[in-house]
């Protein structure tokens, strides 16, 4: 009867605690040194893929509840943005004044954490990223989609800029993490 205990406890804390997947940007090679900006999508997509049962950190509680199971949405939410700008670009909202949760301090560092259906294979997301964000950026310029210019937006990278004038592509992709990070005991004591 232990046995079928522990299951059960595993399992529940499985199902109240999906899968998450953590994104963050980098901007170099747009930038030349790296610095993030608002309404330019980063060169990198960096992904790192926690599996079921992670904890749930402070302020992301309710999300949580809600694990998202719809490929385009979640490739759509990591690869794009809204009116605020690119989602993995730093924010730092007035509405956040004083907020301390880990999902205030995420955003402040242009962290985005989406909690996903443990059902969806992680090997799944990460073709789907990476095919999607091939089509995005494969074959249009930041010229054409973003409208670049070379006067607006400050330290540029000159390869980037160079080609966003010839109105070429800036392939972006996407790194994706599914390994856990384990601190060696022998390093440790």
């Amino acid at each position: 009867m232990k046995h079928i205990k522990l299951f059960e406890d595993y399992k529940s804390s499985v199902v109240s605690r999906p899968a998450q997947l953590l994104v963050t940007g980098d901007w170099k090679g747009i930038t030349e040194d790296g610095t993030p900006l608002d309404f330019i999508a980063p060169a990198t997509f960096n992904c790192r893929y926690l599996p079921p049962g992670s904890s749930i950190p402070s302020g992301y509680e309710k999300d949580a509840e809600s694990p998202y199971s719809d490929l385009e949405f979640i490739t759509e939410y990591v690869l794009t943005g809204d009116q605020n700008g690119v989602n993995v670009a730093p924010k730092d909202f007035a509405s956040m004044k004083g907020d301390n949760s880990q999902r205030a301090r995420d955003m402040r560092k242009g962290l985005i954490r989406l909690f996903i259906d443990p059902a969806i294979d992680p090997s799944r997301l990460e073709l789907y990223l990476k095919r999607e964000c091939y089509r995005i950026w494969g074959n249009i310029s930041d010229k054409e989609y973003y409208g670049v210019d070379s006067g607006d937006y400050g330290d540029l990278d000159p390869k980037y800029l160079k080609l966003a004038m010839e109105d070429k592509p800036f392939p972006r992709k996407v790194v994706f993490n599914t390994r856990l990070y384990t601190t060696n005991y022998f390093t440790t004591r």
